[in-house]
């Protein structure tokens, strides 16, 4: 694994040096190469001192207003998974009900298997019980439920999206729901880019992995395109873009990476969109037998992903979120509307979720084996439980 050494590497070149070292596609040390790696080295620098910034413990930097959410107590809340069989969202709708217990809130948990069915079958128990708000954990996207959730609003029942949009998105400007938890899936995406860029040393060939029917997907790929014709001046830093369905990332990933990295031997850098593709992603790489000369990245912070990162040789990033921070979003949120307060308005990841980059550098500091909810501080906790003294 070779993450700290790719780091001072490109950090070495943004402040002079002319010379790459072998993991890029092409870098023989050339006059011509050579030149060019001069003329990156100021996106160098700049992608280096986002890729450190983003390796901290993160802040707590959500400013909303305070609240009194003690009108909430004695209320009942339904939680509707995106699908039980992902445990970021059983984590997060474990920790919400923890959390929402404290201020006298029940919390029921609809489990599923991730159809539009099931989902409109959690709303219509939820109306027959008569609950109060219904949180759609992990976007069980409403633009495919708005007859279900219209219902639920004629009863009543607050609708709370979590996790699913990249601002913007319609859905509360249409009353589909009464607010939203946006998540930082864009800037997730740049830093993706801005790591596989510092990795390579600026002589970057990278393979996207995709999921089109996934709401965020095209959206984290033009982000990655834009920051990639950013530090590379054009679009060359980008081999390909390949898209499987999400339903088949766990059977499909292996073949798809093999094929695409057999097809176009340049590519040097394979960046899954989200890490439940990493695993198979890796064993792609070890088929086309490009091991040592391929490398991955991804995004969502998952145990057995970041675990690779301790243990393997081709995944050496993945952006992190709390779980647990997810949580408390969402909390905030489901108290304001509670409550009679008006929620946290429209805005790019407006409730401030942090994102941080774990590699060889600090992965340890999720635990060994990692955790979910490892590495990223208390400051959010005494941040939020702040911003809601007022209710206890």
């Amino acid at each position: 694994m070779r993450t700290t050494g790719a780091m001072g590497a490109a950090v070495a070149l943004a402040v002079g040096a002319l010379a790459i070292g072998g993991a890029g596609c092409g870098s023989g040390g050339s006059s011509e190469t050579s030149a060019a790696a001069s003329d990156r080295a100021p996106a160098l620098a700049a992608a280096t001192k986002r890729v450190e910034a983003a390796k901290a413990e993160p802040r707590f930097t959500f400013d909303g207003p305070a609240f009194d959410p003690s009108a909430a107590r004695g209320k009942s809340v339904f939680t509707i998974p995106v699908t039980s069989n992902i445990p970021f969202a059983v984590e997060i709708g474990q920790r919400f009900r923890d959390k929402a217990r404290e201020f006298g809130i029940e919390v029921t948990d609809f489990p599923n298997q991730g159809t539009p069915n099931e989902w409109s079958r959690g709303i219509d128990q939820a109306i027959s019980e008569h609950a109060d708000a219904i949180v759609l954990n992990l976007g069980a996207r409403p633009e495919l439920l708005e007859p279900s959730l219209a219902r639920a609003r004629r009863a009543g029942i607050k609708i709370i999206d979590t996790h699913y949009y990249q601002y913007p998105n319609s859905a509360v400007r249409e009353g589909v729901v009464d607010a939203e938890v946006y998540a930082p899936f864009n800037a997730a995406a740049e830093l993706l880019a801005d790591y596989a860029f510092v990795s390579t040393e600026g002589d970057l060939r990278l393979l996207v992995m995709t999921a089109n029917d996934s709401k965020p997907s095209p959206g984290m790929v033009e982000a990655i395109r834009a920051r990639l014709r950013e530090l590379c001046g054009d679009d060359s830093c980008l081999a390909d873009v390949v898209s499987i369905p999400q339903a088949k990332w766990s059977t499909d990933m292996k073949a798809a990476v093999q094929s695409a990295l057999v097809k176009n031997p340049k590519i040097n850098y394979v960046v899954p969109l989200y890490d439940v593709g990493l695993i198979g992603g890796a064993a792609g790489v070890l088929a086309a037998g490009r091991s040592g000369k391929v490398k991955m990245a991804s995004f969502n912070g998952s145990p057995d992903a970041m675990k690779l990162i301790q243990t393997g040789d081709v995944a050496e990033m993945d952006i992190g979120e709390s779980a647990d921070w997810v949580a408390y979003a969402t909390l905030d949120q489901t108290l304001r509307v509670l409550s009679g307060n008006d929620p946290i308005p429209d805005g790019d990841n407006n409730e401030k979720i942090a994102l941080r980059i774990f590699d060889d550098s600090n992965i340890d500091e999720t635990g060994t084996p990692p955790q979910i909810d490892r590495g990223y501080g208390e400051a959010y906790r005494d941040g939020y439980d702040e911003i809601w003294s007022g209710g206890r």
